[in-house]
């Protein structure tokens, strides 16, 4: 949600994200994982462990959320994404 929101902020688009957000967290199935210092911690790890790529902080996280959880899907547009496995619902 964080990297959706991200996305949202510049456009016209943004009053979007509560409306996503509440549908989301409403529909079963949707894993969304609060922010904890472990899983934050992991993210800035494998962030410092992959210099060559230009995934964000929010990218890194996610990327170690959906290993833990064998995730396969992201709500986003982001090609960070793609390049990392994960299949976007929003290209």
């Amino acid at each position: 949600m964080t990297e959706l929101a991200d996305g949202l902020a510049g456009t016209p688009h943004r009053h979007l994200f509560a409306k996503i957000l509440l549908e989301t967290e409403q529909q079963s199935g949707n894993l969304l994982l609060p922010p904890s210092d472990d899983l934050l911690r992991r993210g800035i790890d494998l962030y410092e462990r992959r210099p060559d790529k230009s995934w964000s902080l929010t990218d890194c996280i996610s990327l170690v959320a959906r290993d833990e959880h064998s995730v396969k899907e992201a709500l986003t547009a982001d090609r960070h994404f793609e390049q990392a496995g994960f299949v976007p619902l929003l290209m």
